[in-house]
């Protein structure tokens, strides 16, 4: 039978096998060993080893589920004064034919890490993980198996994972209450319309509203935005902790998109190149490996409706930050663009004559994607994002892969000399 080496070392740790002890009387050549009274060496007692062991441990009959020996760390978890003798059934949570099938991998050495509940005296139900591996005592076969409480362990985690649908319902509230507002604002507007000194009132008030909603709506995005990075740093999981930080990412992405459209002086929309800049050097500031490559950016100053800016800016921010994080892992220093070209920016005259689309790029220098990515298919929750904000713009994806990558989106398309429609 195939054993690891972990197994052995605890099975000589545990038991007093035959070798591990040598008699440091002299041998002679009819293997006679002299007695003698000053003979005392001091042997340690193995067995006392495994019975005051902090962690409870068991020794199983693989064949029964028969308990054939629990040290006292078992006893005083499970609250049974004997142990030995009882079947394995009696306190995993498992039938007896799925707990069955757990010993054999374990016999059999092909599955050593387990995850159970195990039922206790006092009727409690633990969460356990048990580490089991094959031993021989005695020409008996037996299951050694570790026996670990992760109880509490779980229960953290499933109270992190309340707390953080706790902190999404807050946002989605937060959002409902927005909208409900401007609802209410716009009909009292309508109603007061032919009053034009209830009108001035109304707007005075609007503004006064609105600078405490603002205060308010910022507050508590800053507040999201710093538990999910407390949270971040205080989890040992590095894939949760990257996906707590990716959506605190997202949340200042609406932060900064929130104080550009309150500081414009045109309601309902704003530019693209003070939003994408002030982005770019926020995106910077948090990005991992952020002194490895430089950032530039290149960007037509137009004006575009709050709905389509709020896409540009998740778009550029999954891709720029996609890009620091994995387009030079090899070491390399690098270059990272923002493209965006319209077909009316506000410093030019007319429809460019070549271009009747929206043009946003995200590129880089970098070791470039696997001609096999398929954001559709392959992509993480980034890239399921990108996608679904271009279906969003009406838009359509390009990745080129030629001295690293770019991602090309067109939006807004029209013939050439129309106006350029929003994306509601």
């Amino acid at each position: 039978m195939h054993r690891f080496k972990t197994s052995c070392l605890l099975l000589l740790v545990l038991y007093g096998v035959p070798g591990l002890y040598a008699d440091p009387r002299p041998q002679y050549a009819d293997g006679v060993v002299p007695q003698s009274e000053e003979h005392n060496a001091q042997v340690i007692e193995i067995d006392d080893v495994f019975e005051y062991h902090g962690t409870a441990m068991l020794l199983i009959e693989p064949d029964t589920g028969r308990i054939r020996n629990a040290n006292r760390a078992a006893r005083d978890f499970y609250g049974y004064p004997d142990l030995v003798g009882k079947n394995i059934d009696r306190i995993n949570q498992l039938s007896p034919e799925e707990v069955a099938a757990e010993m054999e991998l374990a016999r059999r050495d092909e599955q050593n890490y387990f995850s159970f509940r195990h039922l206790l005296a006092d009727g409690s139900v633990r969460d356990v993980q048990v580490y089991s591996y094959p031993v021989t005592i005695d020409d008996a076969e037996l299951l050694f198996s570790i026996v670990l409480d992760q109880t509490e362990r779980i229960r953290a985690e499933r109270a992190l994972e309340q707390r953080n649908r706790m902190i999404i319902l807050g946002l989605l509230a937060v959002a409902v209450l927005v909208g409900a507002f401007s609802v209410y604002l716009w009909r009292a507007a309508r109603r007061h319309a032919t009053d034009e000194r209830t009108i001035r009132e109304l707007l005075e008030e609007k503004e006064l509203l609105l600078r405490e909603v603002h205060h308010r709506i910022k507050n508590n995005m800053q507040t999201v935005s710093g538990l999910l990075q407390l949270q971040a740093g205080n989890i040992e999981d590095s894939a949760a902790a990257n996906a707590l930080s990716a959506a605190k990412a997202r949340v200042h992405s609406m932060m900064v998109l929130y104080d550009e459209l309150y500081r414009s002086e045109i309601t309902g929309g704003g530019s693209v190149r003070d939003y994408l800049s002030s982005l770019a050097g926020d995106i910077v500031r948090n990005a991992d490996r952020a002194g490895q490559a430089e950032l530039h950016t290149d960007i037509d100053d137009a004006r575009l409706d709050a709905r389509t800016l709020s896409a540009i800016g998740i778009i550029v921010n999954e891709l720029v930050a996609n890009a620091f994080k994995h387009a030079f892992i090899d070491g390399r220093p690098g270059r990272i663009e923002v493209t965006f070209r319209s077909p009316h920016p506000t410093k030019q005259t007319g429809v460019l004559a070549d271009e009747t689309c929206h043009l946003l790029q995200v590129s880089d220098n970098g070791t470039g994607i696997s001609d096999s990515f398929d954001p559709q298919t392959s992509g993480g929750f980034g890239w399921t994002v990108v996608t679904a904000m271009t279906d969003q713009l009406k838009g359509e994806l390009l990745i080129e892969r030629e001295q690293g990558t770019r991602v090309s989106i067109r939006f807004q398309c029209n013939a050439p000399g129309e106006p350029v429609q929003s994306a509601d």
